[in-house]
């Protein structure tokens, strides 16, 4: 498991899973609570013509495999509106646990390396689609896409 700066909390994600770690203050012991089954960071910073930005969010899950989509930046403050967006691009298989859903933004936070993000400038015109799921159907549009 690969985890973060030992704080009294903090998010830890294995290959496929993401989890809420504790520390306890008297014995020292860690306590994981799984988050999501599967993982997911900030890999791309796209910035519009405009000037806005759309931050593009990637993982995997366990069952699942690969998904990516694309967040607003102004919406990515929004806790339920992120955890709304990647579990749906996650899809059913691979959930988000119950009573999780607001931990899914400080986690993907926590969990990206936000100096090494590449930064892509798109150009008016250019289409995308919200959701992506690798080798299924696209959820907006009902194509099949690699």
């Amino acid at each position: 498991m690969k985890a973060t700066l030992q704080k009294k909390q903090f998010f830890a994600a294995d290959e496929n899973k993401m989890y809420l770690c504790k520390v306890n203050k008297k014995t020292g012991e860690t306590h994981c609570t799984l988050v999501a089954w599967f993982t997911a960071s900030v890999v791309e910073v796209i910035v519009e013509e405009d000037g806005s930005e759309t931050y593009r969010v990637a993982g995997r899950g366990e069952r699942g495999g690969p998904f990516a989509c694309e967040i607003a930046a102004q919406r990515f403050n929004n806790n339920f509106r992120v955890g709304v967006i990647v579990g749906a691009a996650a899809g059913p298989l691979d959930p988000i646990a119950a009573g999780m859903k607001s931990r899914i933004l400080p986690a993907i936070r926590e969990l990206t390396r936000w100096d090494d993000l590449p930064r892509t400038t798109r150009k008016e015109g250019y289409e995308t689609n919200k959701t992506r799921r690798s080798g299924t159907r696209d959820t907006f549009t009902g194509k099949y896409w690699q």
